[in-house]
């Protein structure tokens, strides 16, 4: 492993989590790349090798409580350890007005932006309690902060 830092980044496949591993690969971390599309994740990886880093592509549906904890372990076994977590996979999905937004719709974006953070929270901070510490970034939306008409569980997950 040498001196090198590992990074886990979620949703690493596209925009801000892709923009995320190659800053971090380049300011000389390890990192782990997960997301759902394994091509792009691909394309992700070899950007971050052009910076010097070590590379574990992690196809990971973020919906899904286990692959999330297994995205956690992997990531810490293939690369030797985890010291930054970048919580970046979401989005909005669909758009529906509260009185049309159907329980199911809510709880499929709920889990999408919000409860899959949750697991990887929980996972990355009980392995960076045990090596004395690490640090973790959670993305969130302007949407958060200022409701959009259909946006409904989008804005409250972040």
């Amino acid at each position: 492993m040498g001196d090198r830092r590992v990074a886990l980044i979620t949703g690493a496949s596209r925009g801000i989590g892709e923009a995320a591993a190659v800053a971090l690969a380049r300011d000389g971390f390890d990192v782990a790349v997960a997301a759902r599309s394994v091509e792009a994740l691909e394309k992700t990886a070899a950007r971050c090798a052009e910076q010097g880093a070590r590379t574990a592509v992690i196809p990971t549906d973020v919906t899904q409580e286990a692959q999330v904890r297994n995205m956690v372990a992997t990531a810490a076994q293939r690369l030797g350890g985890l010291d930054v977590l970048v919580n970046n996979a979401g989005g909005s999905g669909f758009t529906a007005g509260l009185a049309d937004l159907r329980p199911e719709g809510w709880d499929k974006l709920v889990r999408l932006n919000l409860t899959h953070t949750f697991w990887a929270l929980q996972e990355a901070g009980r392995r960076m309690v045990a090596a004395g510490g690490g640090a973790i970034v959670n993305v969130a939306s302007v949407a958060g902060i200022a409701a959009s008409p259909g946006l409904a569980p989008y804005g409250a997950a972040k």
